[in-house]
């Protein structure tokens, strides 16, 4: 439908029957209607990475700007700050990838931008709680994808730079994470080219995991 200078951030809305998207680094939001292919777009001029509609309100949108969550309204063009990370960096400890679980609960990483990029082992992942960010692990580089099993008994979580794929054991109820380990290691690993690095991630019905 167009160009973009990073198309990133994919959202399946299976209840209009639409995506959302990304274009990152532009600061856009977009909403494509594959069946008429028309696209609109909002314009929130800073990085953005993640956007999700809240359930039952068509015209709002929970998007990540930089290092906080806003909530932005597409018919008045406007927004509010529901929570953010790190307020004494400037937004250098900055969101990246991010879904939410099948109790609605959002998840998403973080990444500290340094002069010569992602600073190693300083990015996170955060669970929103309310109005705030808790916490839930570290050690990261780059924080990227991320999917549940069908049972929701598990997390997987990418790191792009370290080139790691995340397992952790997961509660649905209390929405809570144990046990991190690394389920893959593409360093070393014949099945991976050297410049390859796992990026976005879903699972499909049969309970398979794809990884970009």
């Amino acid at each position: 439908t167009g160009s973009y200078d990073l198309g990133e951030g994919p959202h399946w809305d299976y209840t209009s029957q639409t995506l959302y998207f990304v274009d990152a680094f532009a600061g856009d939001v977009y909403h494509l209607n594959p069946t008429t292919r028309q696209t609109t777009r909002y314009s929130l001029q800073d990085l953005v990475t993640i956007v999700i509609p809240y359930e039952g309100n068509g015209s709002q949108l929970l998007v990540s700007v930089r290092n906080k969550v806003v909530k932005y309204d597409t018919r008045s063009k406007s927004w509010g700050t529901v929570a953010e990370i790190s307020p004494q960096l400037k937004g250098k400890e900055r969101f990246n990838d991010g879904k939410t679980d099948s109790m609605g609960r959002l998840w998403i990483g973080s990444v500290l931008d340094g002069e010569s990029g992602a600073v190693p082992g300083k990015g996170c992942l955060y669970k929103l709680v309310g109005n705030a960010f808790v916490k839930v692990a570290d050690g990261f580089t780059l924080s990227n994808g991320m999917a549940w099993d069908l049972n929701n008994t598990k997390l997987y979580f990418n790191d792009s730079e370290d080139r790691k794929v995340y397992a952790f054991d997961f509660d649905l109820r209390n929405g809570a994470l144990h046990n991190k380990r690394v389920f893959i290691d593409l360093k070393g690993n014949p099945d991976f080219r050297e410049n390859e690095v796992p990026d976005g991630m879903t699972i499909d019905k049969s309970g398979r995991l794809w990884v970009g």
